[in-house]
């Protein structure tokens, strides 16, 4: 996965359905929209996966243990868009182990990155052409302020974070719902700053990408997972 080593794809019934975001022990961040408790038995979560169409023999898999969807997910408005999957353990380990993977931090402060800062986005959604796309993808972003001069009445500040570029050139699609948007800090360290959520018209400068605000669920995320997993970066 070299660039890119938290990055999961979460298939269901064999097709990839999402993004994810590998934190660390047996735990994957997503978009709660990706998800139904219901359809537990129905999810593969892959890691060390770059081209499906050629899967390296490295490839982990696993099945999902538990889904946790925020209990306040409105699936209209896209508040709370945040679901957290536990990796189903195999039989004969005590551990999940993904021996290619290298979690991204959960951002513990709303304030450590700011407006204009570079992030990366990836996964394997569609071009803005509706064009399939079969290798990981990636592009340079960069955080932007006020975004609800372009999503009145939808975007919310506290929850939500948008990102793009000044020509539309590089954004999240459709298939890339629950990937990562990770930024770096001045030590190199990466962090899971947002979560692909929605948007409109991918590609176009008027609509820049929304994601989930990870920061905003720092005390959410630790309430499941357990702080001391999340805070090995975090001072």
């Amino acid at each position: 996965m070299g660039e890119f080593p938290w990055q999961v794809a979460i298939k269901e019934d064999k097709k990839i359905k999402c993004g994810g975001i590998y934190i660390g022990g047996c735990w994957v961040i997503t978009a709660a929209h990706c998800l139904s408790v219901s359809k537990l038995y129905h999810y593969q979560i892959w890691a060390s996966f770059l081209d499906s169409l050629n899967p390296e023999k490295e490839i982990i898999f696993h099945f999902a243990n538990q889904i946790i969807i925020h209990e306040k997910y409105n699936g209209t408005t896209y508040e709370n868009d945040i679901a957290l999957i536990e990796l189903k353990k195999h039989s004969n380990r005590k551990d999940c182990e993904l021996p290619l993977s290298v979690p991204a931090c959960v951002p513990w402060s709303p304030y450590l990155f700011r407006p204009n800062d570079k992030c990366i986005v990836s996964g394997w959604g569609r071009e803005k052409d509706n064009q399939k796309v079969n290798l990981l993808k990636w592009g340079e972003v960069s955080l932007i302020n006020n975004c609800s001069r372009f999503y009145p009445g939808r975007y919310y500040e506290k929850e939500m974070v948008c990102a793009g570029t000044e020509d539309g050139s590089i954004d999240a699609c459709k298939g890339d719902s629950g990937g990562p948007l990770v930024c770096m800090d001045v030590n190199n360290v990466a962090y899971v700053w947002g979560v692909v959520s929605w948007g409109e018209n991918c590609g176009s400068p008027e609509y820049p990408g929304v994601y989930t605000k990870v920061a905003n669920y720092f005390d959410w995320i630790s309430l499941h997972v357990g702080r001391s997993l999340i805070s090995q970066h975090n001072v």
